[in-house]
């Protein structure tokens, strides 16, 4: 069978690294291995909009294209896309599948007849025996683990294993690494003056039952064990293979718990890193963990193999969220990982959820406490995570049908899209919002998102500019840029963008507790929340004149001009 294999298009402003798509890479390589021919088209790799590739797709003449979703919004995407592809002409199946698409199955069938089937739960051996069938002309609707329409009405089969033995699985197909050239991600990184980088999976799924992650209904939606981790040894060598081959030093681990929070997690850890200092690679990587993971030798001994960087599971700084959460881990946790890691010198990446649907203002100030007792706000990007992560209600989730039940939901809108797309996304209900218990909390929102997205915004303006200038200051030779100084205000603004930086995430913890104390006071109301905006509109205007003398948009708008004129 011709198989096209696609992430689709991005709906709104994607500034996010280019690397592989694990899960199409996988279900490329299990299909290869079953003697398929696989194309892969990773549509936000290549800028693609849903026309160009449903051209791209129908001009290599697929029998089957399946089309996966990682997140709710890529599954709005990938509906524009089955129905582009459909007006484009093409007759042959179109499968989807991934964690939203599993979730929503019953939706996306009924509503958009586009998608001929849903593979759900993990996917690689479904697809494969689905192509297998086709093949062959044998009834494909008999595959376990798919989801279809018969006769008007979804029909579900058979919920298929999760895979036991990850090892048993080759290599995923890494087809954006492995072009010679452009959009190769080796030279999408480079393009901006990184180390090349990519994903790698150890392990899937993980053991606790955390009320709002779609990871645990995702998996445990099929018979099999929570979590699963692959061999040292297969890791290992799958590093080893990219770091000779192509020069990759950088690994982010996309396990949803490196650790799996058992003891055989961590012995596999220990190993990893003993083989890793041994091979002597020189690489570093990021894992993803619980609080209740970090220790001290365990770290200790995995920062020196590489370790730079933790995506730590945190969440909140109020009791009643982690116990509605059902974390399995205290306030008192978050603060002793937190400690542990600073102290170890170990970069963390604070995963935060500011608001839920009980949240009062009383927690918000704990909240606050906590971020200033932490100093979890001094840490890169905190300002893009802490201040504006309203918890969304995810389907399949326990939270998503207890909300849903009480009848207090509403559908989540996604800044950027078109009444086409929220209209889609409505329909499929992949992601839900609902009603704020304190109404004041509402208030605070409405100040302090608009207020936290303007300084975001600027930041992302500088950290494109910021790379833009790296880029081209590594283009220059030491003696040409010596000779381009007296013209250099570029390489006189990098050190100002980088204070800029370092210093917003303070100006954010402020302009949050700002906003904190106005609505304790009852200051927020319909009347007063749009001046009350502007009044901190002119502090964040004052943050930029401090450190350029402009705002950071005029700042930005010369620069463009002067790239332009030059």
């Amino acid at each position: 069978m011709n198989v096209t294999l696609t992430v689709p298009p991005a709906l709104a402003n994607d500034d996010e690294e280019r690397v592989e798509y694990l899960g199409v890479g996988y279900v490329a390589a299990v299909a290869r291995q079953g003697g398929h021919r696989v194309d892969i088209l990773d549509c936000k790799f290549r800028s693609m909009t849903h026309g160009q590739a449903a051209e791209t797709i129908k001009a290599q003449r697929p029998d089957v294209v399946g089309i996966s979703a990682c997140f709710a919004f890529d599954l709005t995407s990938a509906v524009r896309l089955a129905q582009a592809l459909r007006a484009a002409g093409y007759q042959g199946m179109i499968v989807a599948g991934g964690h939203p698409a599993t979730a929503t199955f019953k939706a996306l069938l009924t509503e958009f007849p586009a998608v001929d089937a849903v593979v759900r739960g993990e996917g690689e051996i479904t697809f494969l025996e689905l192509l297998d069938k086709l093949q062959h002309e044998e009834d494909w609707r008999e595959t376990p683990g798919i989801a279809f329409l018969r006769e008007g009405k979804v029909t579900v089969t058979a919920p298929r294993p999760l895979v036991a033995d990850i090892d048993s699985l080759p290599p995923p197909a890494r087809d954006n690494i492995y072009t010679d050239g452009a959009p190769s991600s080796s030279v999408w990184f480079r393009s901006r003056g990184l180390e090349p980088g990519t994903v790698i999976l150890s392990s899937r799924g993980c053991p606790f039952r955390c009320t709002y992650c779609s990871v645990q209904s995702f998996y445990r939606g099929s018979p099999g064990p929570a979590w699963r981790g692959r061999s040292s040894e297969s890791v290992i060598d799958e590093m080893t293979q990219l770091v000779e081959t192509r020069g990759i030093r950088s690994f982010r681990f996309s396990d949803d718990n490196f650790f799996g929070s058992c003891r055989k997690g961590r012995l596999r850890a220990e190993e990893m890193a003993k083989s890793l200092l041994a091979k002597n690679l020189s690489v570093n990587f990021v894992i993803e963990c619980c609080v209740t993971d970090v220790d001290f030798p365990l770290f200790s001994l995995l920062k020196r193999a590489g370790l730079v960087r933790v995506n730590l599971g945190i969440e909140s700084g109020v009791p009643r969220m982690l116990e509605s959460f059902n974390k399995h881990a205290r306030v008192e946790d978050n603060k002793r990982a937190v400690a542990v890691l600073r102290e170890m010198g170990i970069e963390y990446h604070p995963n935060f959820i500011l608001v839920d649907p009980e949240t009062t203002l009383e927690e918000l100030r704990q909240n606050l406490d906590f971020l200033k007792e932490t100093r979890i706000y001094l840490t890169p990007k905190a300002l893009h995570i802490l201040y504006s992560n309203r918890l969304g209600l995810f389907a399949g989730t326990p939270l998503y049908e207890e909300m849903r039940s009480a009848g207090r939901t509403h559908p989540w809108r996604y800044p950027g899209f078109t009444a086409e797309d929220q209209k889609i996304s409505e329909a499929l209900g992949a992601v839900l919002n609902y009603e704020d218990q304190d109404p004041r909390v509402t208030y605070f929102l409405k100040l302090q998102y608009k207020v936290n997205s303007k300084l975001a915004e600027r930041d992302l303006d500088l950290a494109r500019l910021e790379r833009r200038l790296r880029v081209r200051q590594a283009a220059i030779s030491s003696a040409d840029r010596a000779a381009a100084t007296p013209r250099g205000h570029s390489q006189g603004l990098l050190p100002l963008i980088e204070r800029w930086r370092a210093n917003a995430g303070r100006l954010a913890l402020r302009l949050f507790e700002e906003a904190l104390i106005r609505a304790e006071q009852g200051k927020i109301n319909d009347e007063t929340v749009e001046k009350q905006v502007q009044e901190l509109f002119s502090d964040l205007n004052h943050y930029d004149v401090l450190h350029f003398g402009k705002t950071v948009e005029e700042v930005v708008e010369a620069e463009d001009a002067a790239a332009a004129a030059a």
